[in-house]
């Protein structure tokens, strides 16, 4: 049994938002038992369809709603429910959804005809049964029904009649819908892990929020490695712990200190894996800002250090709300949103005279060089 991984199921690729183009295909075990919520005694043996032959099926309803022990992760719920709220129908890029009822949605996938019902349920007592009855070991017990506890189970109402048209729908066919919209690792075992096609949509529906409101994800195109990027901008999206110490403790695994002549691009710097303090604010800037954060991009000096050359540091301030407190990020270190106003950090950093200079982080990348003028007109933060 595996825990349950935090989702980094991304959009990309002609395969629409949802997919990634590296399994274009959904697995379930053979011997599933309908009796035990689809659970598989014996998983010696996968049934494999290809998405692409979904568009040969035809959506059939069932006599009675199917349930299954396949999980989705409360946010993907969210999710439909805000993709819905306005007045019950919802659209991105590849997916339309309908709300039927309390969370009850068709789902539609256009490019490969699956139209499917599902009813998403918090786990019941018959769930309960049926880990009881496998886990005799009451620690994996406790710890599988945990990752149910807070998030939903895959009712199955409507589904493609796929593998045997007839306009009927056998229990092959449910967990084959089921597993579509399911999590990618699920924590029961004899259950097959999920497609997740749904694992991106809190992305999608950020970055469309973002676009109708002219915010920050758009606000420059990625040259290279923009499924990277984008991986690492939802993985941070859906942390849900305090930013400036999330994004500094995941950047800092993913990227070394390691100073260099030539400027990267947040997008090179992910690949190479080193960069110099102003990669590093570039990248934290670039995060940041397609999380929806106001940021900027401060060059500092402490007093007496300046050499007319590039200062000793860059630091990249951010706010999440209009009119909220100020947090930084840089290389070395972070403080949370604490502070009443940006130029208040360089001095704490510093703890003296700090001298300061908002850059353009645009330009900067545009040029791979950062524009700095004379220390005179510069400014001096007091801490």
């Amino acid at each position: 049994m595996r825990p349950l991984a935090s989702v980094l199921f991304i959009l990309t690729l002609c395969s629409g938002p949802l997919l990634s183009g590296e399994e274009q295909s959904v697995r379930i075990y053979r011997h599933a038992d309908p009796e035990m919520l689809g659970r598989a005694p014996d998983r010696s043996s996968v049934i494999s369809v290809d998405l692409a032959d979904f568009t040969r099926g035809m959506p059939a309803g069932l006599q009675s709603p199917e349930p299954t022990a396949y999980l989705v992760e409360a946010g993907v719920i969210r999710n439909l429910e805000d993709l819905t709220e306005n007045n019950g129908k919802g659209e991105t890029q590849g997916l339309k959804v309908e709300r039927l009822g309390p969370l009850t949605y068709r789902i539609e996938f256009p490019l490969w005809n699956i139209e499917n019902v599902y009813r998403f349920d918090p786990p019941g007592p018959e769930l309960e049964s049926v880990i009881r009855d496998y886990y005799s070991n009451v620690y994996w017990r406790e710890i599988v029904s945990g990752e149910y506890a807070n998030n939903y189970t895959v009712t199955v109402i409507q589904a493609v009649d796929l593998l045997n048209p007839r306009g009927t729908i056998d229990y092959t066919e449910v967990l084959l819908a089921a597993a579509l919209v399911a999590s990618r690792e699920q924590p029961l075992w004899g259950i097959h892990d999920g497609l997740g096609l749904l694992d991106g949509l809190g992305y999608a529906l950020t970055e469309a929020k973002n676009e109708r409101t002219h915010e920050t994800h758009n606000y420059r195109e990625y040259l290279t490695n923009s499924r990277k990027m984008r991986e690492l901008v939802l993985r941070l999206l859906q942390s849900g712990t305090e930013l400036s110490s999330t994004v500094h403790s995941v950047v800092g695994s993913l990227i070394q200190f390691e100073k260099d002549d030539t400027l990267l691009l947040p997008e090179e710097l992910i690949e190479k894996g080193e960069g110099d303090c102003l990669e590093f604010a570039l990248f934290y800037y670039d995060i940041l800002r397609r999380l929806g954060c106001e940021a900027r991009i401060l060059a500092l000096e402490a007093e007496g250090d300046y050499e007319g050359d590039l200062p000793c540091d860059f630091v990249t301030v951010y706010r999440k709300e209009e009119f909220g407190p100020w947090g930084y990020i840089h290389y070395a270190g972070y403080g949370p949103a604490s502070f009443d106003t940006w130029e208040e950090i360089p001095g704490h950093i510093l703890r003296d005279s700090a001298y300061y200079y908002s850059i353009d982080p645009l330009e900067c990348m545009r040029e791979r060089s950062a524009y700095l003028p004379h220390r005179d007109i510069w400014s001096v933060s007091k801490y």
